[in-house]
């Protein structure tokens, strides 16, 4: 792709356990360079997000590059009230030729 065009991508997320999942939260952050806008959550939901055993949830992240640079990393950051593992973070990267 090129610099200032966009793609997105559906990012699932999922209730394997056997009671109520609640996302309370999910964010885009930009890593390197950090604090970079490239990546973004398209039409956030309001938050929270119940969702029953066996249910699931998609969010889109849309990757649109400025023009001055074509490669960079971010992270997606879940917050949910499981209590194993009550946050989740995905790694980003994006490129494009100039």
């Amino acid at each position: 792709m090129q610099p200032g065009k966009s793609v997105r991508v559906s990012l699932p997320v999922s209730n394997i356990g056997y009671g109520q999942c609640l996302i309370t939260s999910a964010k885009v952050f930009g890593t390197n360079p950090s604090g970079h806008r490239a990546f973004r959550l398209l039409n956030p939901p309001t938050f929270p997000i119940t969702l029953a055993n066996n249910q699931g949830h998609y969010f889109t992240i849309e990757y649109k590059p400025p023009l001055e640079r074509a490669a960079f990393e971010g992270k997606v950051e879940i917050k949910t009230n499981d209590s194993v593992q009550n946050s989740l973070s995905i790694r980003l990267v994006g490129e494009a030729s100039l």
